[in-house]
């Protein structure tokens, strides 16, 4: 599975757009890290980080 950053690389080809999305990218696992927290569900914070924010970002762009 392809990260938001290599996402944004291969579709638009401009190294701003790939920033974006891992500056987006960042801001989602941050985001989502503090949510989970409060829940203490530490296991679903690592599988969100690793499998869910590439797709948060991708889904981010296709609406914009």
């Amino acid at each position: 599975m392809r990260s938001g950053r290599d996402w944004g690389k291969i579709t638009t080809g401009h190294r701003r757009v790939a920033g974006l999305c891992l500056l987006g990218e960042l801001a989602l696992t941050q985001r989502m890290l503090r949510e989970l927290r409060r829940t203490r569900a530490v296991k679903l914070a690592v599988t969100l980080t690793s499998v869910g924010v590439g797709t948060e970002v991708r889904k981010l762009l296709v609406v914009r």
